[in-house]
């Protein structure tokens, strides 16, 4: 993956992400900093960085393993996000 397209995933992906998966706005930084560190750990496995230690692999697998429930349970049950939910979302204009 090039630097750009590492920026768009980070610039269109993340906020959406981020969004989707905060139960409440006040949960949307610490939900962002979670997200940014699996992707940044997945871009060190994929394009050759350090590896990293059992214990970062493990809270790593954890966290993407708790996003990954959250957000299908919540498509379940609330049905899937479409492009106009994260519109307004961003807007304001609804809840998570």
């Amino acid at each position: 993956m090039t630097t750009y397209a590492t920026g768009v995933w980070r610039l269109g992906q993340l906020p959406k992400g981020t969004l989707y998966l905060a139960e409440q706005p006040g949960h949307r930084d610490a939900i962002a900093k979670q997200l940014s560190d699996l992707y940044n750990l997945r871009s060190r496995l994929v394009h050759g960085g350090s590896h990293p230690d059992a214990a970062q692999i493990t809270s790593a697998r954890d966290s993407a393993d708790e996003f990954a429930r959250r957000g299908l349970l919540r498509a379940v049950e609330q049905g899937f996000p479409t492009a106009a939910t994260f519109k307004e979302l961003v807007l304001g204009t609804a809840t998570p």
